[in-house]
């Protein structure tokens, strides 16, 4: 079994493979999604937008420029969402979503893939902190299957379970089971490579076929000796499924606890904030539109204590200087307890770099250096006290 701290402490040689669609699972059954889907599925607020949202853009950040939803209930919606995301995703409707568990909708995503082409499937529930993000994308990288795990399998909770050999080479998969020290819990998200692309696919026919009641990790874990997979484990600390308004309270607060702890909401002065990489214009007059339209600030910049620094947050920073602002909010930590990586393949940054670059006004080129941070908390604070 993999560890996402072993990956994420690679240096960095490329993210996502350039063959591999990157898919978001969100047909939901209808008696679930007609409860659970706005409140704590994809559409749930994360930050300064949905869930769906977030993970795209830390995928689309990692290299996975094809990115496809596959609906079921509320596919207007959710499409709708996606697109206001990123214009070109693609979007599928699975017609079978609620006589099935998954099946039909993983068999349309994979059915329109190339010879040589992998996919990334992630339940769109799936909340993930951005090492293991990157985790899963070098590993992804590597060629095998692979599927992602979340701590040990609670007992009891609805949810795939899986087990691996000391080899790290997955033996088992289950729908649900018992538990035990043996058993982790399936995070789900799956990287199927393009050798079993089209075994996978087959295999799921012939389920659907068949109209067989179980989830497509049930069926691949019955065709383990022709699909074989590695595991990795990011931890209770790396993601979380967001499925049920229980869980999601909890998703947001395991994914608060990685890395620091997330202090307080703080207003600083904008003018005292700089710029540790440039931003994309088009991204950041978006934002300053939107700000401006809900008349609220809902997501605070993350500042290092000292210098000012925006970790995260250039496009806010942008916006807030946009609005003529004087004050935003933010979360202040300290680099002594904060990693960082390049978000550019081959290239690596230092906290000691990025603090000379950004004191010099000589900030990165866009999406080169990110910062492993806490969830941030969402607020809501009137523009009119920003003034």
């Amino acid at each position: 079994m993999v560890l996402a701290s072993e990956v994420a402490a690679e240096s960095a040689a490329g993210f996502a493979p350039a063959n591999t669609r990157l898919v978001f699972l969100a047909a939901a059954k209808k008696a679930y999604a007609a409860s659970c889907l706005t409140m704590a599925g994809p559409l749930a607020p994360v930050g300064d937008g949905p869930l769906l949202h977030r993970t795209m853009r830390q995928f689309h950040e990692l290299g996975f420029r094809d990115q496809c939803v596959v609906s079921g209930c509320r596919a207007i919606e959710l499409g709708a969402s996606a697109r206001a995301c990123f214009p070109e995703t693609d979007l599928m409707h699975s017609p079978d979503f609620v006589r099935d568990a998954g099946l039909s909708s993983v068999l349309a995503a994979l059915q329109p893939l190339a010879p040589g082409q992998g996919a990334l499937l992630v339940e769109a529930d799936a909340l993930v902190v951005d090492a293991a993000a990157l985790a899963i994308a070098r590993c992804a990288g590597k060629g095998e299957s692979m599927w992602v795990a979340h701590g040990p399998f609670v007992s009891g909770r609805p949810g795939v379970a899986l087990q691996a050999g000391t080899d790290g080479w997955v033996c088992a998969i289950r729908d649900a089971c018992e538990g035990g020290s043996a058993w982790r819990a399936g995070l789900g998200i799956v990287y199927v490579a393009p050798r079993h692309v089209p075994v996978f696919r087959d295999i799921l026919a012939e389920f659907v076929a068949r109209r067989a009641e179980v989830g497509y990790a049930q069926a691949w874990g019955d065709n383990l000796d022709v699909l074989p997979a590695h595991m990795l484990d990011v931890g209770v600390a790396g993601g979380a499924i967001c499925g049920a308004p229980e869980r999601y309270a909890e998703a947001v607060r395991l994914a608060g606890a990685a890395g620091a702890s997330a202090p307080d909401i703080t207003l600083l002065d904008v003018a005292d904030l700089k710029h540790i990489e440039e931003f994309n214009p088009a991204r950041a007059a978006w934002l300053e539109r939107k700000i401006r339209t809900e008349g609220a600030w809902t997501a605070p910049l993350a500042v290092s204590r000292e210098h000012g620094l925006v970790m995260d947050g250039q496009h806010r920073l942008e916006a807030a200087l946009r609005l003529g602002l004087k004050r935003v909010p933010a979360l202040l930590y300290d680099y002594a307890a904060i990693s960082v990586y390049s978000l550019r393949p081959g290239h690596s940054v230092t906290v000691e770099e990025i603090i000379a670059r950004a004191l010099a006004r000589n900030p990165y080129p866009y999406k080169t250096a990110k910062h492993v941070l806490p969830l941030s908390p969402g607020c809501r604070i009137p523009l009119s006290e920003l003034f």
